[in-house]
Order: C-alpha cells, then sequence, then structure tokens
C-alpha cells in the first residue's frame, strides 16, 4: 500500500511487477473489446471464443511505474501505464492498454471494485489505446448517434434516458467512445444507465427493483437491454450540458476554439492523457469539431429544465437526421 501522504509515482525507486496467469471466469463486450475478467462485469457475451483484448483480474500492483508524466497523491500516469490508489478501496494498474490488476482492501464488496474497473480504469485502458472518449451518454434515432456529454451532475443520463424512454436507442452511458475519428464513429458500451431516484421518478420508473450503485449517491442501475443499440454508428452531433446563472435555459452553438475546448474539457479522466499523447489527442478533437456539430445547454442551476433540455436535443436530432447523411469529401 503507498504511504499516506507520498505520491503514487515515487515510493524511492521505479521497479517493474511481471503479472502472473489468472484465471478469468466472466467475458462481456464492449466498445469494441473482448473484456475478460474475474467478476462479473456488464454486457452481452461473445459469441466466440477468440482472445481477450483486456484482462481483468486481481493480483499483483507495483509500487511506482517507470517514465511518469503526470502524477497526483493517488495516481500517476505514463504513456502505457496507470497505477491508481483509491483509498479503502484498493490499488489498481492498468498497461498497455489490455491489461487491469488490482489489489483490493480486505473484505471490500466486490461491486465496488467493479464501479473503478469499469470507470476509472477502463478509461485508462481506452486512452492506452488511442481512443476518444469524452464524459457523456450516446443514443442513436434512425443510425444516427448523438453525444450528451458535460460534467457529473448535469443531467447526461437522464437526458438520455428520457430521449430512449420516447423512442432512441441507448448505445453507452457514462463514456462515449469514439471507435474512429474520420469520420467520426462512436461504439457501444454496457446496457445500463445510471439514474438519481428522482430521475426514475420522472420517468415513472420504481426503484425497489433496482440495484443501488455501491457508492454514497443516490444512483441506481436501469438495464437497458430491450432498448440497446449494440455496435457501431456514425456520430451526427454532441450536445454539452453545463449549468449556468441564468435565470432561463439557452442554447449556443460552439465552433472554432469554443468547440475544441469544450470537447477537451469533457474527455473522460483527460488527465490520464499524458504529455506525450496530447498533441494527437487535440488534433483529433479539432478534427472532429470541424465535423460535427456541437451545441452546448446553459440549464439554470435553480430550477429544473429537464423537459426543455430534452425538446431542445429530440428537436436538433430530428432536423439533422431530417437532413440525410453526413456528406464526405
Amino acid at each position: 500500500m503507498v504511504a499516506s501522504g507520498q505520491p503514487v509515482g515515487h515510493p524511492g525507486r521505479s521497479r517493474k511487477t511481471r503479472f502472473r496467469k489468472y484465471i478469468v471466469t466472466f467475458t462481456s463486450r464492449a466498445y469494441g473489446m473482448t473484456i475478460r475478467s474475474d467478476i462479473p462485469l456488464l454486457g452481452p457475451q461473445p459469441t466466440d471464443e477468440g482472445g481477450a483484448d483486456v484482462t481483468m483480474c486481481e493480483g499483483p500492483v507495483p509500487d511506482a511505474i517507470e517514465n511518469v508524466e503526470t502524477e497526483t497523491l493517488h495516481w500517476a500516469a505514463s504513456a502505457e501505464e496507470l497505477l491508481l490508489h483509491v483509498p479503502r478501496v484498493g490499488r489498481f494498474h492498468v498497461r498497455g492498454g489490455c491489461e487491469v490488476r488490482y489489489a483490493p482492501v480486505a473484505g471490500i464488496a466486490s461491486e465496488m471494485v467493479q464501479s473503478y474497473l469499469l470507470g476509472s480504469c477502463l478509461g485508462a485502458v481506452l486512452h492506452q489505446r488511442g481512443r476518444q472518449v469524452l464524459h457523456g451518454s450516446v443514443v442513436a434515432q434512425h443510425g444516427a448517434a448523438f453525444a450528451i456529454c458535460g460534467k457529473s451532475g448535469t443531467g447526461k443520463s437522464t437526458s438520455a434516458a428520457w430521449l430512449v424512454e420516447h423512442g432512441a436507442r441507448m448505445m453507452s452511458d457514462d463514456l462515449a467512445v469514439f471507435s474512429d475519428v474520420a469520420p467520426p464513429q462512436v461504439v457501444s458500451g454496457y446496457p445500463q444507465a445510471k439514474l438519481t431516484g428522482a430521475a426514475l421518478a420522472g420517468l415513472g420508473r420504481e426503484t425497489a427493483e433496482l440495484r443501488k450503485l455501491p457508492d454514497d449517491r443516490d444512483k441506481y442501475a436501469l438495464p437497458r437491454a430491450a432498448d440497446f443499440l449494440d455496435g457501431e454508428a456514425p456520430l451526427r452531433g454532441i450536445f454539452v450540458l453545463e449549468r449556468s446563472n441564468r435565470a432561463e435555459p439557452a442554447v449556443m452553438r460552439l465552433e472554432g476554439g469554443q468547440a475544441i475546448a469544450a470537447l477537451v474539457k469533457h474527455t473522460y479522466r483527460r488527465h490520464y492523457v499524458v504529455g506525450s499523447h496530447a498533441a494527437r489527442h487535440y488534433q483529433a478533437w479539432a478534427g472532429i469539431a470541424d465535423r460535427i456539430p456541437l451545441v452546448m445547454i446553459a440549464r439554470p442551476r435553480a430550477s429544473d429544465s429537464t423537459q426543455f433540455v430534452v425538446s431542445a436535443i429530440s428537436r436538433a436530432m430530428s432536423e439533422t437526421i431530417a437532413e440525410g447523411p453526413e456528406q464526405t469529401a
């Protein structure tokens, strides 16, 4: 365990740990990857018996990693590795975009470990594989995908859930992952949405039969297999949700530098994008901003503007779909 008060990447001298072979018994498919793990994750089971793109298993975690480019008290990152220490949960090591090992705190529930494997660790895997990832949800309609991004608490999942209730298909919740950037394509994640009790009540859903997520937030896991679109779809629009001090909600188009800045700002675990990858990462976002319309919806902090947001997104989606497929050069 990392000593309290010491940066996770600097325990004196770096050393490497070789991963041992571990038995993995669970397989799922998400974000274009086959993931094998020693605890159950989420998602559809692959039909083939091919090799895994990513393995996630309990195992030895090094005290430090080499060639650290970015670090804080609780994590350190290089171009190929992430070392993460989560107090009262455990330590995690992500390497090469294909291996995750974790050393849990004694007695911790596997559901808590799962939340970090599917969150920070999966985000690191995707960054190490060179993917563009937004902190957002993705819905699809008539073969076109739309991302809804923003900080935690801005209503990404809630807005996506309302759209799904009215005919859209869910592709992912919390992570919007690009399988390609020219032209922009997004790939589906897991068929589950994370919603607060209030959001579920607004949808007419009861929480009694839903699994509460293993943290101190009022969030529940809502299965979405029946409304799930598995695979890839061309991205046709990005909506950025922001809280504001305005009295009324507002909609505005983001272009040029503002659009790129919004994509950088809402990159999932953006601090894991180390300096040696920053130029490629920025250029990819610039290319996406040049091809895909970005719309910011500013919603008042003091009032519930969910219906306004959903209506604005739904209207923009319909207009974009009516224009037909994106014209490529």
